[in-house]
């Protein structure tokens, strides 16, 4: 879903697992993306988003 509104180059991973919390269970999405860290030019960092939801029934 990340891929088809962003350009493939700026998503490097993209994973999603279910774990369960407390008695439910959670939806876990995390995405990779690179960062620049001095400009466009300048060498790359990289940015970790997770997100979390649970699961609808």
């Amino acid at each position: 879903m990340a891929a088809s509104g962003i350009a493939d180059a700026a998503v490097q991973g993209a994973t999603a697992t279910v774990e369960s919390e407390a008695g439910y269970d959670v939806v876990i999405v995390e995405l990779t993306a690179p960062v620049p860290v001095i400009g466009p030019l300048g060498p790359s960092g990289t940015l970790v988003v997770r997100g979390r939801a649970v699961v609808e029934q």
